[in-house]
């Protein structure tokens, strides 16, 4: 009997636009490219010529042309427009389909045409793709709803991987000199971006000095380059206001964001639009009380935890947070129900689930790599 070789198992890629440092995404596709190794399956990255920021890491989506195959699976993940999505579309490889959500680019019209250009083109790309794939991963209900409305097999909600050990790492010990002296920090951690609604966090701020804490401080932790006029314009709000509070820090290093958490009296998100929102998650980690605008991803996201609200009234607002921050029964009450959402995160069997959707399409099993 003549001997047989072995069929080498399936790889497995995955295909994102860009892959930043500190990325939510990035770091769930870094994660899952480990899940894939352990499966035994030959796993890489490919990101958008020109857009390698992880040397060695990460490749070139034009590398991925000679590992084009009917027997490998290829994962794209939503994030903007993008010509990604053609070459996945095109590709014989089973497919599936990573929905993060796409941020409506009605947000983004007075700001920037050029990102409420890929916000659009990027909402018609997944309405392409969406039906094309194999298999499909939502990180959210919310957006497992967005890809059923567009024709996709029933997806499968995994979130997205939380590293627990780098949220509690060390802390910058200037911040916490600087902020820890018993005054109120309102927090907010996200972009300044125009669906983030930074200039409602402002409003609120306003009321909430003006009538309960003028000692008050507004931190609003974020990337700030990316809309240099949206920021502008959230600077003139601040002197137009005539606020002393408003700290706009930019992107921040690990150890300044675990700092601005450790001193946060409360979180305050009045986001329009988010596919998941995770700061929300590192909140209830950090133990911060929440108060969140009841939007897209939001009331899923936080699963009955923390305070949501329906309006955004500034006096009610501030009246609300007042309330929060004067009881402590109330507020140990609020953080109560946060750790009990934080465990879903902590215990969620991602590896599990992501083993489920690989083996719908191929059974193996496989060696594991190292």
């Amino acid at each position: 009997m003549m001997n047989q070789t072995p069929i080498p198992p399936p790889e497995a890629h995955q295909l994102l636009p860009v892959l930043e440092p500190e990325d939510a995404i990035g770091n769930y596709a870094l994660a899952l490219r480990g899940f894939l190794r352990e499966m035994g399956l030959k796993s890489r990255i490919f990101v958008f010529a020109g857009n390698t920021s992880h040397p060695g890491e990460v490749f070139p989506f034009t590398d991925h042309r000679r590992r084009r195959s009917p027997d490998n699976l290829l994962i794209f993940h939503t994030a903007i427009g993008s010509p990604l999505a053609g070459y996945f579309a095109g590709c014989p490889d089973r497919k599936i389909l990573v929905h993060h959500n796409v941020t409506p680019a009605r947000f983004f019209v007075p700001w920037d045409r050029e990102v409420a250009y890929l916000a659009h083109l990027a909402r018609a790309q997944l309405k392409l793709m969406a039906p094309l794939a194999a298999a499909a991963v939502a990180d959210s209900p919310y957006n497992r709803r967005e890809l059923l409305e567009l024709g996709s097999v029933d997806p499968e909600v995994i979130p997205l991987i939380f590293d627990w050990d780098r949220l509690d790492g060390p802390v910058d010990p200037g911040v916490m000199e600087r902020y820890r002296d018993g005054r109120t920090n309102i927090l907010f951690v996200g972009r300044l971006a125009p669906n983030k609604k930074q200039e409602d966090l402002i409003r609120f701020f306003a009321c909430y000095q003006k009538h309960y804490d003028p000692a008050a401080r507004l931190i609003l932790v974020g990337e700030d380059e990316r809309f240099p006029v949206y920021r502008r314009a959230l600077e003139k709000m601040v002197r137009d206001l005539d606020l002393q509070k408003v700290i706009f820090t930019g992107k921040v290093s690990l150890p300044r964001l675990r700092a601005y958490y450790r001193t946060a009296s409360l979180f305050l998100c009045l986001s329009e639009h988010e596919g998941l929102g995770v700061p929300l998650v590192e909140s209830l980690f950090f133990r911060v009380p929440v108060i969140a605008l009841a939007a897209a991803a939001v009331p899923s996201t936080l699963a009955g935890s923390g305070v949501l609200v329906r309006k955004k009234d500034p006096l009610r607002l501030a009246a609300l947070a007042r309330r929060i921050l004067a009881d402590p029964g109330l507020r140990e009450e609020i953080l109560k129900g946060q750790d009990s959402r934080l465990e879903y995160f902590r215990t969620f069997p991602y590896r599990k689930r992501w083993e489920t959707v690989i083996r719908s399409l191929v059974p193996g099993p496989f060696q594991p790599r190292s």
